[in-house]
């Protein structure tokens, strides 16, 4: 009777230790998923800010900014900080985004809420690469851009 005992708890703590193992990887196909999802939606958030930069148009720009936005960009000598004083930068650039484009992106999550996007961009004759740092606000239900830094290559810019 023992050995019955025995077997019936074996059988019983292997049946649970496989429910929860089939739990586990439900839930990491789930993350994964929602970790894919994230991704397509950063890539639609960048076009969609890109697009916002050629216009002429920078309020438009705000709602991609995080309140704590900050920024490099290399013909300003200082950071600039903050959603509105980013909004003057863009100002400045989109002034002199005249054929505009932007090449070579590629995104990398660093979490399922922060992303790195990198890309080329060139504007006639200048060349350069920006970085973007993209945080994910689950108030909000989009990606909100939270740093850009904006590279000329040698030779050209400003």
């Amino acid at each position: 009777m023992e050995q019955f005992y025995l077997i019936l708890v074996v059988l019983v703590v292997a049946f649970g230790g496989g429910i929860m193992f089939k739990k586990l990887l439900e839930r990491a196909k789930l993350q994964k998923e929602d970790s894919g999802l994230k991704k397509d939606w950063l890539k639609k958030r960048q076009k969609d800010f890109l697009n916002k930069f050629k216009g002429d148009k920078p309020a438009e720009l705000k709602p991609f900014l995080e309140g704590d936005h900050f920024m490099f960009i290399k013909h300003i000598p200082y950071r600039i900080e903050g959603a509105d004083e980013a909004i003057k930068a863009y100002v400045q650039l989109m002034s002199e985004t005249g054929n505009f484009s932007s090449y070579n992106q590629q995104e990398k999550m660093i979490s399922g809420d922060a992303a790195i996007v990198t890309f080329n961009w060139s504007r006639g004759p200048v060349t350069g690469k920006t970085t973007h740092v993209w945080k994910y606000n689950e108030n909000k239900g989009s990606w909100q851009l939270i740093h850009d830094h904006t590279s000329y290559n040698p030779g050209n810019g400003k």
